[in-house]
């Protein structure tokens, strides 16, 4: 099935799709957030932010207040939204609350636009909430959120993406900026990998723990790295690396999905299967 705006979807550009306890899909759009009770496709209006300012496109990160750019479906039954520029909403299925519209780093206009690219949920349920407006890390635990700054133990407070691995650990991928790299927080302490220690890119887009322990990284401008926990490589099938990758994802089959700028790719470990290109 393909599904577009003709359809009902709030905007064709999709960042974010999750699957709820009732079996319901989600997609967090440019222009919002949309449900798919798996009969027909329902727009759901976010609390109106004003975008009016001419300044909102001439800065970086872009903002965008009403676009929706992460979801995650908390122990609760309540949808978590992330946006590009109005900080965190709790969705309830009738009520909206704002949360982290505060955090990171203030704008032209003297306000905060917290842009919250990805929300993890990690293995106690605990949510962890990325900030593209150097707004580090927060995570909520159900009652406080707590924020972690380069201070803390971060190598940037841009953060892109955010990974729970099957030990609990939390690892951090970051824009790239500055003596970025990627960071792992085991609950305790921060360890952090560099260009330095064989780290193939620090611009990560996404981070994967395959089931043999290994971590897949997708950057923005380069290639699929793998760590082994000892030392970094290029993804390489028959001589061809992979760049610009966005998502790296599981399924129940252990079959490793990724994709971006040019195509989807299925591995199963052996082979790899081409789903859709763009070259």
């Amino acid at each position: 099935m393909h599904y577009t705006v003709k359809d009902g979807l709030s905007s064709d550009q999709v960042f974010s799709v999750i699957s709820d306890h009732h079996n319901n899909l989600w997609f967090g759009t440019q222009n919002g957030l949309t449900k798919y009770d798996r009969t027909e496709l329902e727009q759901i209006p976010l609390p109106f932010r004003d975008t009016s300012g001419v300044w909102l496109d001439q800065v970086y990160p872009t903002i965008s207040p009403n676009a929706v750019h992460s979801l995650a479906a908390d122990d609760l039954g309540n949808l978590w939204i992330g946006t590009a520029g109005g900080g965190a909403y709790r969705y309830d299925g009738k009520e909206f609350r704002s949360f982290l519209a505060e955090t990171g780093r203030k704008q032209e206009d003297s306000l905060y636009h917290n842009w919250i690219p990805y929300i993890e949920k990690d293995n106690n349920g605990y949510l962890w909430f990325a900030s593209m407006t150097y707004g580090g890390v927060t995570c909520y635990d159900g009652t406080e959120f707590r924020q972690f700054l380069i201070e803390d133990g971060l190598t940037d407070n841009q953060v892109r993406t955010i990974y729970c691995d099957r030990s609990g650990n939390i690892w951090i991928g970051f824009n790239g900026n500055r003596n970025s790299g990627l960071t792992m927080y085991d609950g305790t302490s921060f360890k952090s990998y560099y260009v330095e220690d064989g780290l193939c890119n620090k611009r990560i887009r996404a981070i994967f723990e395959d089931r043999e322990g290994t971590i897949w990284l997708g950057t923005g401008l380069g290639n699929v790295c793998v760590f082994d926990g000892q030392q970094f490589s290029e993804f390489n099938y028959e001589g061809k690396t992979f760049s610009d990758v966005l998502f790296i994802i599981g399924d129940q089959e252990d079959n490793i999905w990724f994709g971006g700028r040019y195509g989807i790719w299925k591995y199963d470990g052996e082979i790899l299967t081409e789903i859709a290109t763009n070259e």
